[in-house]
């Protein structure tokens, strides 16, 4: 589903990035970037937490901050950080992910429909999605894997664009695929070979390339099929196995978790949404559970209009 999904995509102009920056801007909170969490321990009824940091000089710098309350805003297996076995009530499991290749790229070239056993003239479809053969399923799929043996999850023609170089009129592609999608791949795609020959399988081909092995090389004037390459490997999105529960948002006392979504989908909007109803939660911890004596003092002393005020403030 989510390969599905690759057209219509928004952006802030100037990267997501600045959704993020805002909240933390409008929070009011101390923002300690380029620092690393080491170790999280137990510290009484508080937990005390071991950063590294560099410091104007260039050197690392360590300190130990305490805490009431401690969110885990990342998937707890790539958090690194290290904590006595009995500090966690429970532990979340690890969860398989999906490595996913993302090939961006622009070329003059229009998608070729011989792989796609098109007829020369028939027009090819901006947006291809592909899936096994009958019979076959994802374990034997080859080296490709869940992609088989078109290689590919999906390739979607995302717009026409001008060549600041050159001045040409070009188009930008996206491709997901299992695998790394090469010079050959790429080429046979655009029908950018020197024979202009093509079998179905990608295998087969051996004419001359138009696309180098080297991808480095490629620059908008250098005379490429294509012009611009962008290629990303990461552990995108869960694999999507039956689950019977889901994880605990608060993995121990005062300790939360936003990331207990992630066996079931994983995007910065959800993830949003789970930091919200974890924050939800804390606000309802300092309210309802005495933590604050201070504002149980200021509940007790104030009238009841005074105090949905506090509340709307927190």
């Amino acid at each position: 589903m989510v390969c599905m999904a690759i057209e219509g995509a928004k952006q802030i102009d100037g990267g997501n990035w600045r959704i993020f920056d805002s909240m933390i801007k409008a929070s009011n909170s101390n923002l300690n970037l380029n620092t690393t969490v080491d170790s999280i321990s137990k510290s009484g009824g508080s937990y005390s937490v071991k950063t590294t940091s560099i410091n104007d000089l260039g050197e690392p710098a360590t300190s130990e901050d305490v805490f009431d309350t401690v969110v885990l805003a990342a998937p707890y297996q790539y958090a690194d950080i290290s904590m006595p076995r009995d500090l966690l009530k429970h532990t979340p499991d690890k969860i398989p992910y999906v490595r996913l290749h993302v090939t961006l790229f622009t070329s003059p070239h229009k998608l070729g429909g011989a792989l796609f056993g098109l007829k020369e003239g028939e027009t090819v479809p901006s947006t291809i999605l592909t899936t096994l053969p009958q019979g076959k399923v994802p374990e034997d799929g080859g080296d490709n894997g869940e992609a088989g043996l078109a290689g590919f999850f999906s390739i979607s023609t995302l717009r026409p664009i001008k060549n600041p170089k050159t001045g040409q009129k070009e188009y930008l592609y996206k491709i997901f695929s299992p695998t790394e999608f090469g010079a050959k791949q790429l080429s046979i795609l655009l029908e950018a070979t020197g024979k202009h020959s093509f079998s179905r399988e990608i295998s087969a081909v051996t004419d001359i390339l138009a696309v180098p092995d080297d991808l480095s090389i490629i620059k908008p004037d250098s005379g490429h099929a294509i012009t611009w390459i962008y290629p990303y490997v990461w552990n995108s999105y869960p694999e999507e196995r039956p689950r019977v529960t889901f994880e605990e948002i608060e993995l121990a006392r005062h300790f939360y978790y936003t990331s207990g979504m992630e066996s079931f989908i994983s995007s910065m909007e959800t993830m949003a949404l789970s930091g919200m109803n974890v924050a939800r939660l804390i606000v309802n911890d300092l309210l309802n559970l005495g933590v604050d004596e201070k504002f149980q003092e200021l509940h007790s002393a104030v009238p009841g209009q005074l105090v949905i005020e506090k509340k709307a403030e927190l």
